[in-house]
């Protein structure tokens, strides 16, 4: 059994890009690179933390480059603590993220965008 030893941050960091905007009690936090098994804690973790004082939650992962199964996991644990804080969630996609939620059918439970545009003004 090899022993588990912790990620470096640098690894991560270069991995998975992660921007943050606010507009009010808005929040947009725009996802690129990959959100796979090493990088999806750090993104549970930001989006957690922009529950805190956000009534709109917006998650583009519409520029990702790759989006695995933990990247799922992360979309349904952060919708579950969003309806926890009463926080609207929306989310943006691109093609071939849409088709993943299809297939597991995530994309009946989550509000899925096709720009952050959309989502403005929509609670």
């Amino acid at each position: 059994m090899v022993p588990e030893r912790p990620v470096p941050v640098s690894i991560v960091e270069a991995l998975l890009r992660l921007r943050v905007r606010r507009d009010g009690p808005d929040t947009t936090v725009s996802v690129h690179g990959e959100v796979d098994l090493l990088t999806a804690p750090r993104l549970l973790a930001v989006l957690t933390e922009q529950l805190h004082a956000a009534t709109l939650l917006v998650v583009d992962v519409s520029e990702v480059d790759f989006f695995g199964a933990a990247g799922l996991d992360t979309l349904v644990e952060i919708a579950h603590r969003a309806g926890q804080r009463d926080v609207s969630l929306r989310l943006v996609a691109g093609a071939h993220v849409c088709r993943l939620l299809r297939l597991t059918g995530l994309d009946e439970t989550l509000r899925i965008h096709d720009a952050v545009i959309e989502t403005a003004g929509r609670r």
